[in-house]
């Protein structure tokens, strides 16, 4: 029997854990010899035991994966991650810290598959890139998905006007009126949007900076324009201070 892959899987989800152990308990080439929901028990355990793979979520309580990874490498501990996430755009921070690869949810055992044929390529091709790889992969995924009360959308982040906080949840406003209510707070959604496009104007507001035509301090409001439809929001006084540095 050849080689088989030391793996530890990370999800802050216990049933996303058992999906991944199941998908993955008869692999032929895989030895699964931890998995966890709670960072700072798998950070513990992989000190002692180090694994070759590292199954990672993104977004997970208290120590999320990009730390994980930060912490691990503190101690001079590099395996090869592969972030496991249900949105697209945190592979572009997942390059930063030269993960192999990523998954989207729900993981299948072919994109596994794939990942495990690159990563055993990489071994021995001077030609192989983490990154070039991962870029390539972005290429193909333009489209973010959020959860809903009800279950999940997938949008375009080019169709996204304007996003404004709800307690714990985030609307975000599209072409057409049409408005989704997303399962995340305005803070994490930004951190996933970013800041090529998209302008955090104080606690409660995301703009997407392309449609931006008017900013009227006086008035205290703002005006968006996706083709011939406009969009004027009000704003509170302490958010003006921030569109002094909005990006055009």
């Amino acid at each position: 029997m050849g080689k088989k892959w030391k793996i530890v899987i990370l999800d802050d989800e216990q049933h996303a854990v058992e999906a991944l152990e199941l998908l993955l308990r008869d692999h032929k080439e895989v030895e699964i010899i931890g998995t966890f929901t709670r960072s700072q028990e798998a950070i513990n355990f992989i000190l002692n035991h180090p694994a070759e793979i590292l199954l990672l979520d993104i977004q997970m309580p208290v120590i999320d994966g990009f730390e994980v990874v930060e912490i691990l490498r503190k101690h001079d501990l590099k395996p090869f991650v592969i972030f496991t996430t249900v949105f697209e755009e945190y592979a572009i921070k997942a390059i930063r810290y030269a993960a192999f690869d990523y998954l989207l949810k729900p993981v299948s055992l072919d994109d596994f598959n794939e990942a495990l044929n690159r990563l055993k390529n990489s071994q021995t091709s001077q030609n192989g890139s983490k990154i070039e790889l991962l870029l390539s992969k972005l290429n193909q995924n333009k489209k973010l998905r959020f959860y809903t009360r009800t279950g999940f959308i997938v949008i375009n982040s080019n169709d996204i006007i304007y996003c404004e906080a709800d307690r714990n949840y985030t609307k975000i406003h599209m072409p057409h009126d049409h408005c989704e209510v997303v399962s995340m707070n305005l803070k994490s959604l930004n951190d996933i949007l970013g800041t090529d496009n998209f302008f955090r104007a104080g606690r409660s507001l995301i703009i997407n900076t392309d449609y931006l035509i008017l900013v009227d301090r006086k008035k205290k409001i703002c005006t968006l324009k996706y083709n011939e439809e406009i969009y004027t929001i009000s704003l509170p006084s302490e958010a003006m201070k921030h569109f002094k540095d909005v990006p055009i």
